[in-house]
């Protein structure tokens, strides 16, 4: 999505948000004067929240506690935009990793997607946020933005982002254990991730869930 186009976008949500329900299907109609798209996408975030509302109560999605992707919708096979999903590569908190080839270029991507149960508009903005701030950093150390976007599933536009896969990557503890790193080494791939870190920093990105299991390392110089 366009920042423009974002930034009208959010600043519609949050007053149809404050809205009653009157005035709120009013704006949706006035927005669909000059932009059918747009209030359809509005219209369809402000039914994500309402369903959204109690996803403390329930899993965001049933797979994910039980570690499989048997059912889930954005299996291998599924289609996001350009990119074919072809595997899972993992569950977060608050979305699900997919590995996708990219038709032009060719080439393997990380694709990473809300789940549907969670995406209220907060979690919305922050993903976008994030999205915005990785896009900023150029560092080896730091994996690349390649494009932000929306999608349709089940006929609810979904976000998500494409990355740079990387392969072969493990978390930074097990890469340290499986190539047998001693203290010195241990230390330099330390000075490493502080190099990345620091770029973000440098550049007002700062990451509030830093842990081993969020650092993957691929190869070592020192």
């Amino acid at each position: 999505m366009h920042p423009d186009r974002w930034a009208r976008f959010k600043a519609l949500l949050g007053e149809a948000i404050e809205a009653d329900p009157a005035r709120r299907a009013e704006l949706l109609r006035e927005v669909a004067r000059s932009d059918e798209e747009l209030a359809r996408e509005l219209g369809e975030w402000l039914a994500v929240r309402t369903r959204a509302d109690g996803f403390l109560e329930t899993p965001a999605h049933p797979d994910a506690l039980r570690g499989g992707h048997g059912r889930l919708a954005l299996g291998p096979g599924a289609r996001i935009g350009r990119y074919e999903v072809t595997a899972v590569l993992g569950f977060g908190s608050s979305g699900v990793v997919l590995e996708a080839r990219q038709s032009d270029p060719d080439r393997l991507v990380a694709l990473k997607v809300l789940q549907r149960g969670i995406t209220s508009p907060v979690a919305l903005q922050r993903f976008f946020d994030e999205a915005r701030a990785l896009a900023r950093l150029r560092h080896p150390g730091v994996a690349q933005v390649f494009e932000t976007g929306t999608f349709r599933q089940e006929g609810v536009s979904m976000p998500f982002i494409a990355m740079e896969r990387v392969e072969g990557a493990r978390d930074v503890v097990t890469y340290a254990e499986e190539h047998g790193l001693g203290r010195d080494a241990r230390i330099g791939l330390l000075l490493d991730i502080c190099d990345a870190v620091g770029h973000g920093h440098e550049r007002g990105v700062v990451h509030r869930d830093l842990k081993p299991a969020n650092v993957l390392a691929v190869s070592y110089t020192h």
